[in-house]
């Protein structure tokens, strides 16, 4: 059965394929893929197709189908002769993804070394050799006595090797937490991506999906979501009985298709009897002999199959192999057929609804040798490198007797050790392992593994021994890098010791590092608890080994937030906070895991009292008298805007490097918002003005600029002068630049933006700050930042008169970006420009019912608990519809109504110069409209208050007040009947408009001066008039309202013709 799932102008496709176990969703995708694989597109470029597989066994390594592919396609890529698009692709990577991202991709994905080579704070490059030839290892002889039982091995003897290992994973009080870590590796792997399917179309096969980790699942949302991918395909095969995590996930794409993306919903079912019959025609070569007797013995035979295995397509060929190897089914070379006897069948052959018997039963007959190997093969995953095969098979004579003991009924190992590519060949030829790649093997079916497991041993005893064992041996044998390759699958192994040696536990801290660090945190919750099991009881583990404790403590915290976990995060924070050994810089990283916990749960009043004991810990303390805040904040914004500090100064501080300093410049960043949110205004003035006497002291920190641009706000906002918030935005961008960019870097561009409204252009704004810091938000995980930098993106565009039509698409894809990364209050703000946006836009047959309709459903499933900015925002842009459409009486009584409501709660956001000014164009629109002297009166003065904020502004140095100044001046000066001063005013507010791109501001500019032809007392001028209504119509038009421009046609017809008709009478 098959539904879809289709938006237009498809680039992305999403192909799920459901069944229970062993109906044939695997065998589908291989056969798609042998038939699809040297298909080519209409510019006979190749298309690449690659499959990961996710392993039952191995649930706890993150991403791994998706490593697995991607390996793949890496070796594929760097095997292609077309050398000028692999050096193109090469540098193609190297353009699009920074260092840090080039390195935490080739942790994932280690061949990527060979296509990017050295970074600069990566390892040196893989050479070509490794990956031509990724099976060339230095053999080791030796082998390991493991008869010793594992509970009375020391430490000594575990991290013997595993001490040799860097432990680069320590843990890190500046490391980004776990949500903007989450963020990080997906806008990673998306940019990623992006570079692949440049060079050729990609078909990413991912089987067994239903066991896939959360962060798998994200990552296939976040890049089916990705409208700047393209050429891509997915294909997610997952047993229907098992997946219900995946069919939220597939309901939910369902329900929120993105632009240019394409699912289909395929599902795979048992066989039907006549299937059946077909199948085993063909195996039997019977197919082309249609005789009624030959039809009805293989039915007959077709139909006790299709019994015992219910259609079951894996089941059935199972069973057929069972018969042949037990002689039920003989080939007779005289008659050239195959023959058997369907009552031996009936009478002799077991009952049994589990496949895993029939191969278990398969298994057992082996020869000794083939049956140990696969018995360890099965411990190691689905997917195995052929280096662990070499290795488990090296020390498999010590295995067997270790685990099984001796005797052939176990399958120990007697004669002779053969060779492992003479193991690997019968593997394959009895269908049990088949070549994945040039370096690693894996399982026909994962019901063939978890036979050949269940043949170690009745109990989980055995295999959890031989485990152990096989995990021990690898830990002492692997080197290095190859550890770090398989890590979690060595941790894996071990994960049922109990013993007590502290490398073991050494093992999963630095599993879950490594989880962590690619935001798999259920992977590395399970690692870090694991690890935390093996410590030493009680205190003694912090007295025995800190650091270890540490880490392993600061990993389960840190999961433990990010999944939601409450209980375990106040368990595992406590244990650190409460710890009398832990200074306050080991605390550090958990109290910042409580404070994110308290922040995205609304808990702000106690975040801040957190916040505040931390930084009371730290030395750096604040006054919570309201009195005495006041007058700390007024003394210290007459310091620094008598004596501020100097761009020259910045370039000569050195970088911090004080511990205590850095903590608290941190703290008081992480804070910030919260101060914010709970209107602590001096407080949040105070702290600001800390870190700058730290940065002034210490040196400079990334954390730093934040604190420059929220001070300089603080002093224009009691000054009354907005030059110095270009002044200090100006070294908060000076610091960004000096420092190594780093979490912050994007509320510090969407911040400067604002600041620079002031100043600067607002065309360059969005390009040279918003863009910038939402590409510097994804990159750093900070992705409440980037898409504040999307949201001021979208409005800079509207200021500045870009076409509506592109700024409908941009807040359609803004949205869905927001939604997908749960950042709400930012979409719910962006779509209120939307739905104006789109009341502009719409066809003059549409309403603006519906309009608003088509915003409410996208925004309908949007959670925002509470949202300052909402309110404000949505009666600015009510009172812009109604400046647009001409209501000029309606828009002057709202704008008498609001006052000064946005620009006093919010001073500088820049939609608020937008507002003030077309609250202006009402108030004298209505004013020249008025029939009565007192309410002429009253809108004029409200108007020309206006008028005086937008004249001030523009003498401190706004460049994009201008021509709002100058229309407005012209509408005053014509209400006080000064028409030439009027005339010269009106001409400078149509060129100045124009010539700065503002296409809606020249319209309006246009039409203004229009009316003012025509109206009042003014000289007429009616083919003036009709040129100015005309050049306001073709700016409505070019700016993609053809709304305002019919309308405009109809109101100024009626006009020119009653002047027409005057001038004739």
């Amino acid at each position: 059965t098959t539904t879809t799932t289709t938006t237009t102008n498809t680039t992305r496709e999403l192909v799920f394929i459901r069944g229970l176990s062993g109906t044939g969703k695997s065998a589908l995708v291989k056969a798609f893929c042998v038939r699809n694989s040297r298909q080519t597109t209409a510019n006979d470029r190749t298309i690449a197709m690659v499959q990961g597989k996710f392993d039952c066994f191995l649930r706890d390594e993150p991403f791994s189908a998706w490593t697995d592919a991607l390996q793949a396609l890496i070796y594929h890529l760097h095997s292609t002769p077309r050398v000028e698009e692999w050096q193109q692709f090469r540098q193609h990577v190297r353009q699009l993804l920074a260092d840090d991202e080039i390195d935490l991709l080739t942790r994932m994905i280690p061949n990527l070394k060979t296509v990017v080579g050295a970074t600069a704070s990566g390892d040196a490059a893989t050479t070509k050799e490794q990956v031509d030839n990724p099976t060339t290892h230095a053999e080791t002889s030796n082998t390991i006595n493991i008869n010793t039982p594992l509970s009375r091995m020391s430490s000594g003897d575990l991290s013997s090797n595993s001490n040799n290992h860097n432990n680069n994973n320590n843990n890190n009080n500046n490391s980004i937490l776990s949500e903007g870590n989450s963020q990080r590796i997906k806008h990673v792997f998306r940019k990623f991506f992006r570079t692949l399917t440049a060079l050729e179309p990609l078909v990413i096969v991912l089987d067994d999906f239903h066991w896939a980790d959360p962060a798998s699942l994200e990552l296939l949302e976040a890049l089916m979501n990705d409208r700047e991918n393209s050429r891509i395909m997915f294909v997610a095969c997952y047993r229907s009985d098992e997946a219900q995590n995946l069919r939220t996930l597939r309901d939910h794409l369902q329900r929120t298709p993105t632009a240019g993306s394409h699912m289909t919903d395929l599902e795979t079912d048992n066989l039907s009897l006549e299937h059946t019959h077909t199948i085993v025609r063909t195996l039997l070569s019977m197919d082309m002999d249609d005789s009624p007797e030959h039809l009805e013995k293989t039915l007959q035979l077709a139909r006790l199959c299709h019994r015992r295995t219910l259609g079951n397509c894996f089941f059935l060929l199972q069973y057929l192999i069972m018969l042949k190897e037990e002689s039920f089914l003989k080939f007779n070379l005289g008659l050239f057929c195959w023959r058997w006897d369907l009552q031996r069948i009936e009478d002799e052959t077991a009952v049994t609804q589990n496949v895993v018997n029939i191969v278990s039963a398969r298994l057992v007959k082996l020869s000794p040798q083939l049956l140990r190997f696969l018995q360890l093969a099965s411990c190691l995953g689905s997917l195995v490198h052929n280096r662990l095969l070499a290795v488990a098979w090296e020390n498999g004579t010590v295995l067997g007797r270790s685990v099984f003991g001796d005797g052939r009924a176990q399958g120990a190992v007697e004669e002779p050790r053969q060779p492992l590519e003479k193991v690997l060949e019968l593997a394959r030829q009895g269908n049990f392992l088949e070549a994945h790649g040039a370096d690693a093997h894996q399982w026909l079916h994962d019901k063939i593994q978890e036979a050949a497991v269940s043949s170690i041993g009745p109990d989980d005893d055995k295999v959890d021994k031989l485990k152990c064992q096989l995990g021990f041996i690898l830990l002492h044998q692997l080197t290095e890098e190859e550890l770090d390759r398989e890590l979690f699958v060595v941790a894996n192994l071990l994960a049922s010791f109990r013993g007590a040696a502290l490398a073991t536990s050494d093992l999963f801290r630095r599993a879950a590092e490594k989880a962590k660090s690619v935001a798999g945190f259920q992977s590395a919750f399970r690692y870090a608890t694991a690890g935390i099991a093996l410590l030493p009881a009680g205190n003694s583990c912090w007295e025995k080994c800190f650091e270890q404790s540490l880490a392993l403590y600061s990993v389960a915290t840190e999961a433990s937030g990010f999944l939601g976990r409450v209980d375990d995060l106040m368990h595992y924070s406590s244990a650190i906070l409460d710890q009398p050994k832990c200074s306050i810089f080991d605390k550090l990283h958990a109290y910042f895991v409580l404070l994110e916990y308290l922040q995205n749960n609304g808990r702000a009043q106690e975040a801040l009292d957190l916040g505040l004991q931390i930084l009371a810990n730290l030395g750096c303390t604040f006054p919570r008298n309201p009195v005495v805040q006041v007058v700390k904040t007024m003394r210290a914004v007459r310091k620094f805007k008598k004596d501020p500090p100097t761009q020259a100064v910045l370039r000569q501080l050195p970088p911090m490097t004080d511990q205590n300093a850095l903590a608290i410049v941190k703290v008081i960043f992480r804070l910030q918002a919260t101060l914010y949110y709970l209107k602590q205004i001096f407080l949040y003035a105070m702290a600001s003005a800390r870190c700058i006497e730290l940065v002034l002291k210490h040196g400079l920190c990334d954390y730093g600029g934040c604190a420059f641009f929220d001070f300089g706000n603080i002093i224009a906002v009691v000054s009354n002068d907005l030059k110095y918030l270009s002044q200090w935005s100006e070294m908060a961008v000076l610091i960004t630049k000096l420092v190594p960019s780093g979490y912050q870097e994007s509320r510090i561009m969407f911040s400067v933006a604002c600041g620079f409204m002031w100043s600067r252009p607002v065309h360059t704004l969005s390009k040279d700050y918003c863009k910038h810091g939402y590409q510097a938000g994804m990159k750093a995980g900070d992705t409440e930042s980037a898409m504040w930098c999307f949201m001021h993106s979208i409005y800079f565009e509207f200021m500045a008169g870009k076409p509506l039509r592109i700024l409908e698409e941009n807040c359609h894809y803004y949205i869905s970006h927001m939604k997908e990364l749960k950042r709400t209050e930012a979409a719910l703000l962006t779509g209120t420009l939307w739905r104006l946006i789109l009341d502009l836009n719409r066809s003059p047959e549409s309403s603006s019912y519906m309009t608003a309709t088509i915003v409410d459903q996208v925004l309908s499933t949007l959670d925002v608990q509470s949202s300052d900015l909402a309110p404000y925002f949505g009666r600015a842009m009510e009172n812009m519809l109604v400046a647009f459409r001409r209501d000029y009486v309606k828009g002057a009584e709202l704008s008498i109504q609001r006052g000064n409501e946005f620009l006093g709660n919010f001073p500088h956001q820049p939609i608020g110069i937008w507002d003030l000014y077309l609250r202006g164009v009402c108030l004298f629109a209505a004013a020249a409209a008025a029939a009565k002297p007192g309410q002429k009166r009253r809108y004029l003065r409200h108007g020309r208050k206006l008028l005086a904020t937008i004249q001030k502004w523009q003498s401190q140095g706004n460049l994009n007040v201008r021509h709002h100044a100058a229309l407005l001046t012209a509408e005053d000066l014509t209400s006080r009947g000064k028409w030439d001063e009027a005339k010269q005013s009106y001409e400078s507010a149509i060129v100045g408009a124009s010539r700065g791109g503002f296409l809606h501001d020249a319209a309006i500019a246009n039409e203004r001066y229009a009316y003012s032809l025509l109206g009042g007392d003014a000289p007429r001028n009616i083919d003036s008039a009709r040129f100015h209504f005309g050049e306001a119509k073709r700016l409505y038009v070019e700016w993609g309202s053809m709304v305002l421009a019919n309308d405009l046609e109809e109101i100024s017809s009626m006009l020119l013709s009653r002047e027409a008709m005057q001038t004739l009478g």
